[in-house]
């Protein structure tokens, strides 16, 4: 996890679930308090809705190791228990140990994502333990017992006793583990009960085939698929409504705040997240920032959040009607630090005349916030509905730099601190100077701006820029800075220095000029050659087969 300051970027969604695994215990159908979400579910949202894998897995799985291909089947395991172990994140610490190894990982934001290797080892135990089910002929009955049955009865009996639990102590777990004003624990906890109850009823099931296959060596194929049907069935039924279709309407309906809050000439949009840990309690006097009013006839709840995200413009929705953001929480966790870093400035001067300062330096034009005191002294241009208590409202951003523009004078920092610094200063003026994080070349700020800068094309990975300058300087573009990005001053190789901490700058001399930025980074050739050499130790293995079969023939 990477903390900037007292502002954690990174929530966690990677909450100690095993025995979700396992068992359907419907938590995610629960009003659970935000503690127990954050242990059960990992957070209020968890990046994977379900991670079971299917109770009636479990004796097909021990019946690959107790008469499958037992090898291949133990380093299945062991390949399964693995990836479960990164998967848990924080709560096992191999992620800490790994990246203490291999620094890199540190950029792995969700380690729950390791549960989709662990899913596919288990489902190539499964496969080999239906295998083992459906063959015919005798069962090792002592192994049978010991990795077949016994798991099956073993789950009866644990999701029994939560039943149990359940039915004689619900205002007791209701109070530990449900949220305030949630309904009366004997119905809030109804999900659990039923969940619960069927796991038991499958275990039981799943328990007595196995017993039969045991007993009953000439009916294994019609047990084995007995006991297939059942896992898939169980599976299919866990995971019928897993992710709801939402309406058509939340891809195509066009916020009403849009048009005010497009910005001119490539500039940005910067919207308020309130889902940043403190904001939505200061801001909107209110835990919880996404509290349905109404919505339209017809919506669930979830979709009708989701239009509400959308009404509020919340990042990055608004990118779909092309329309870019600026200053926005790095999710995937794959942004450049320096990025972070002057979001975490820029949160941290709010009410202060530094806040909007920011802002103008990065090119934000229009910012779009719910709480009416966002800005100092930015006018409010619109407002609109968004579903929600409060209505989307947006300001516009007087003096805010372009997107590209140009500049003669130039300043060096030190370190990222010195550069903060200089940026906040009152006597730093972004619109004739530009912050270097070296030795910068004009150190004498400019009186004026050396001349102008158009956006011919802007992409993920290029841009094209003409330039017209009366006196040689740099062009800024406030676009993130990272290692791979190259320029091109006509033709020419040119360095692509970072700038105002976070973007990037071009030296560029007098006169008119044709500037072209590419983003081809190492990581690019070397994934591209290593997927080519992995191609050809494919095809020459395949060849080598091909010709073992022909020659054997």
């Amino acid at each position: 996890m990477r903390r900037h300051g007292n502002i954690d970027l990174v929530p966690h969604h990677d909450g100690f679930a095993l025995p979700q695994l396992f068992l359907r215990s419907a938590a995610d159908a629960l009003p659970l308090a935000a503690r127990p979400a954050e242990v059960v579910l990992g957070g209020r949202e968890p990046l994977l809705p379900s991670l079971y894998l299917g109770l009636a897995t479990v004796p097909l799985a021990g019946a690959a190791l107790a008469r499958g291909r037992r090898r291949e089947s133990v380093w299945l395991l062991l390949a399964f228990a693995a990836s479960v172990a990164l998967a848990m994140g924080r709560h096992a610490g191999v992620v800490s140990v790994l990246a203490a190894v291999f620094p890199p990982l540190r950029a792995l934001r969700y380690p729950v994502k390791a549960m989709m290797a662990a899913s596919l080892c288990w489902a190539l135990l499964g496969g080999a333990g239906f295998d083992a089910w459906h063959a015919s002929g005798p069962v090792p009955i002592r192994r049978w017992l010991a990795l077949v049955i016994s798991p099956g009865l073993l789950l009866a009996l644990v999701a029994g006793a939560g039943v149990w639990a359940l039915v004689q102590w619900p205002e007791a777990i209701g109070s530990a583990v449900l949220r305030a004003g949630a309904p009366a624990p004997i119905d809030a906890l109804l999900p659990a009960r039923r969940a619960l109850a069927l796991a038991a009823a499958i275990a039981v099931v799943m328990s007595l085939i196995a017993l039969v296959r045991m007993r009953t060596a000439a009916h294994g194929p019609v047990l084995g698929l007995a006991a297939g049907l059942l896992a898939a069935a169980d599976l299919l039924a866990a995971h019928a409504r897993l992710v709801p279709t939402a309406p058509r309407a939340l891809f195509t309906h066009r916020p009403p705040a849009l048009d005010a809050a497009r910005p001119p000439d490539h500039q940005r949009l910067y919207a308020y997240d309130y889902f940043a840990p403190g904001a939505s309690t200061r801001h909107l006097a209110r835990d919880q920032p996404l509290t349905i009013e109404r919505a339209p006839d017809g919506w669930s709840v979830p979709a009708a959040s989701a239009l509400a995200l959308r009404l509020a413009l919340f990042p990055p929705s608004a990118a779909p009607w092309g329309v870019a953001g600026s200053f926005d929480h790095d999710t995937p966790g794959m942004a450049p630090g320096r990025a972070a870093l002057l979001l975490e400035a820029l949160l941290g001067l709010e009410g202060t005349p530094a806040h909007a300062a920011l802002l103008r330096l990065g090119a934000v034009a229009r910012v779009a916030a719910r709480h009416a005191d966002a800005t100092d002294a930015l006018p409010q241009i619109a407002t609109a509905d968004a579903l929600l208590p409060e209505p989307v409202r947006v300001f516009d951003v007087p003096g805010a730099l372009p997107r590209a523009y140009a500049v003669a004078g130039a300043r060096s920092a030190r370190d990222d601190d010195a550069t903060l610094r200089v940026l906040v200063s009152p006597s730093f003026d972004p619109a004739r100077e530009v912050a270097l994080g070296e030795t910068a070349d004009l150190p004498a700020p400019a009186l004026a701006a050396p001349g102008q800068v158009r956006i011919d094309r802007i992409g993920a990975d290029r841009v094209l820029l003409a330039v017209d300058l009366a006196v040689a300087g740099y062009v800024v573009l406030v676009d993130a800075w990272a290692p791979g990005w190259s320029a091109r001053v006509d033709g020419r190789e040119t360095a692509v220095r970072r700038a105002n901490l976070a973007f990037r700058a071009v030296a560029v001399p007098a006169g008119h000029h044709d500037v072209e930025l590419r983003y081809r980074p190492l990581s690019l050739a070397v994934g591209l050659a290593l997927s080519a050499a992995s191609l050809a130790l494919a095809g020459l293995v395949a060849a080598r087969e091909t010709a073992g079969k022909a020659t054997a023939a």
